[in-house]
């Protein structure tokens, strides 16, 4: 009997603790059937809030979008606004810079007079000349008391060729100092700067490089910068392609199955810019018709259908095809004459310094 009391005790203590783990148990699910429920509404709260910011989102975009299409339109209006302002102003005989496509396709400007205008399209007088042009190329000269400042945006003579204005931006208003599109920078007077709206500003530069881009795969005269030279013939160089975000071109010379990188004011062939030659002018020209190498050189004599020309090389050429001599400013002149005299020092030097080795 005491046996049995002791066995159903030990049953009795058994049931509460199973009793007591299924107490656990059910508080425990209770514990997680409660959080899964504030997970829930914390989920549930955090979608609605998503929800809400998306809403924001795509409202301030919408906003954005609108403010944009608004500024587009603003801006399509005033140009069209100062569009219809150039034409009403434009006067026959009067003095104006402008593209010249039909005579000169690249994009920059040059001085001419305006011949008549019959709405977008203007004739203009260049070099005795008559040119068809579009109101588009047209660029109004800035008045001479109308103040430039800094970072305004102009078109303006480039240095580096006469007569013949880029698009550049001011860097400094005291004295005048534009840098070019090119990346050029030269102090240049006020009455050969003309204002440009931004816009109009962006446009003519794109054109330009989409015109420079042209000089692909053509075989030109470049400088070897080694020796100041400018080489063609055997060596010839061919243009492989154009830097990114530069004006300068990979070259690639034949001769020495080599390639090598140039500025485009170093490159002349079909696209540089033509002007009819006269005596005093400086040109690059072939020196030597065996090597085709070409020097700066100046001319001492012309006429309609040859030229005579002194070369910094010492050579001097009668009767040279003037088509076949490329047109540089006294400026670029100067500057080749003293990179090819420096080079030439340079490998003199050098020989010299060979020569003293071997002797010894």
């Amino acid at each position: 009997m005491e046996k049995v009391q002791l066995e159903l005790k030990k049953n009795h203590e058994e049931l509460l603790k199973f009793h007591e783990l299924y107490l656990k148990q059910q508080e425990m699910m209770k514990e997680i059937q409660s959080g899964a429920m504030n997970d829930v509404r914390a989920t549930k709260e955090l979608l609605v809030e998503l929800q809400k910011q998306t809403g924001d989102l795509v409202q301030i975009q919408r906003d954005h979008e609108e403010s944009l299409n608004n500024k587009l339109m603003e801006l399509e209006d005033n140009k069209a606004r100062r569009h219809a302002e150039l034409i009403n102003q434009l006067k026959v005989n009067q003095q104006v810079l402008s593209r010249i496509t039909q005579e000169v396709e690249d994009g920059w400007f040059y001085g001419v007079q305006v011949v008549s205008v019959n709405g977008e399209n203007v004739r203009v007088s260049y070099n005795s000349k008559i040119i068809d042009v579009k109101m588009a190329d047209i660029v109004k000269l800035t008045a001479p008391d109308q103040p430039l400042e800094a970072e305004a945006t102009v078109i303006a003579r480039h240095p580096h060729y006469q007569q013949t204005y880029a698009p550049g931006v001011i860097v400094c208003a005291g004295p005048l100092q534009i840098r070019f599109y090119d990346g050029t920078e030269s102090i240049i007077p006020k009455a050969e700067v003309h204002l440009v709206d931004f816009e109009r500003f962006e446009d003519f530069v794109d054109n330009i490089i989409q015109l420079e881009s042209r000089w692909v795969n053509e075989s030109v005269v470049a400088r070897d910068d080694k020796t100041g030279v400018y080489k063609l013939g055997k060596e010839m160089g061919t243009v492989k392609e154009r830097v990114a975000n530069a004006h300068e071109y990979v070259i690639e010379w034949r001769g020495d199955n080599i390639s090598t990188i140039q500025h485009y004011s170093c490159i002349f062939g079909k696209y540089s810019k033509a002007k009819s030659l006269q005596t005093g002018d400086h040109v690059i020209a072939c020196s030597d018709k065996k090597s085709w190498n070409y020097h700066p050189g100046t001319i001492t004599k012309a006429d309609s259908n040859s030229v005579d020309i002194d070369f910094i090389c010492n050579v001097t050429i009668e009767g040279a095809n003037p088509k076949e001599a490329f047109y540089i400013t006294p400026e670029y002149f100067n500057l080749a004459k003293e990179y090819y005299l420096a080079q030439l020092e340079g490998s003199t030097a050098s020989s010299e310094s060979s020569l003293s080795s071997v002797d010894n």
